[in-house]
């Protein structure tokens, strides 16, 4: 049996993590969150997704009775204290690493896209079915741009979506373009991002701490991909779903015995509260 109590806060990626992508929290995770809340602990999110009420609104979507304290968005370049209700964003790339990213991935059948305002005006250069399925779910409205277009103004990151054939030709190319600008994330099936190197899950992880005044050792992290293992290994406990990838999983403290799509994460906090 884990003690919770002796943590202060608790901080869990969604896609993958706390549901499928595009999904609703399943019952077990969502005990959970309730319980670690009425434990005492500050409950916030860590997405690459953009900060807009999307985010904000999921504790009403799913039904937890409470807001987040904090949500961490863009993979660490944006951080909502909602309890200031304020929202910082840093290490924005500029035009000219832009340009130089679209110029090499591009080279390969891939789609390059900019969240310009969150997901209400998204920046692409063609269409894709992640594309399609991020309009169904999250309604945005999409502006096709040429390559030049999608780099003109700075950005928390550019990101490129691809058929899952195609990974291991994506990832040779990121890795052979290394630059001191920029590094190269998958963050999901399908899915590479670029962004400053600044921008981690784990630095707005240790922002939020510190004007908290939290101890990082006194969090729980929780994720599944290659961009919440810098948020992981600044916790004190780090838990990755079964379904995460092999890094991730070596970075984690524990791993669920169950996938995401089972509700892992619900069913490994609740039964080391020994409430299953």
């Amino acid at each position: 049996m884990m003690d919770f109590r002796q943590y202060k806060a608790f901080v869990a990626d969604i896609d993958g993590t706390l549901t499928e992508k595009g999904e609703n929290l399943l019952p077990h995770t969502r005990e959970a969150l309730i319980r670690l809340h009425d434990m005492g602990l500050e409950i916030g999110l860590a997405t690459g997704r953009p900060l807009d009420h999307r985010i904000s609104d999921r504790a009403v979507e799913w039904e937890l009775g409470f807001s987040f304290a904090f949500l961490i968005g863009m993979n660490g370049g944006e951080l909502w204290d909602t309890c200031t209700n304020t929202i910082t964003r840093e290490h924005m790339l500029d035009e000219a690493a832009l340009k130089e990213i679209c110029g090499f991935m591009l080279e390969a059948d891939v789609n390059g896209i900019i969240f310009a305002e969150g997901y209400d005006h998204v920046k692409a250069i063609r269409n894709d079915p992640q594309l399609e399925d991020s309009i169904r779910r999250n309604h945005s409205t999409i502006e096709y741009v040429t390559a030049d277009e999608l780099c003109a103004v700075p950005a928390c990151k550019i990101e490129f979506h691809y058929d899952d054939a195609l990974e291991s030709m994506v990832e040779q190319i990121a890795a052979s373009h290394p630059d001191p600008r920029w590094v190269a994330v998958r963050t999901f099936p399908g899915t590479i991002e670029f962004m400053d190197p600044r921008v981690d899950k784990g630095n707005a992880l240790r922002n939020y701490c510190r004007h908290r005044g939290i101890d990082p050792g006194e969090v729980i992290a929780c994720g599944d991909m290659e961009n919440d293992i810098g948020m992981m290994k600044a916790a004190g406990l780090r838990i990755c779903l079964k379904n995460g990838s092999p890094s991730a999983r070596a970075a984690a403290d524990a791993v669920t015995d169950l996938p995401v799509q089972e509700d892992g994460l619900g069913i490994y906090l609740l039964n080391q509260m020994k409430k299953i």
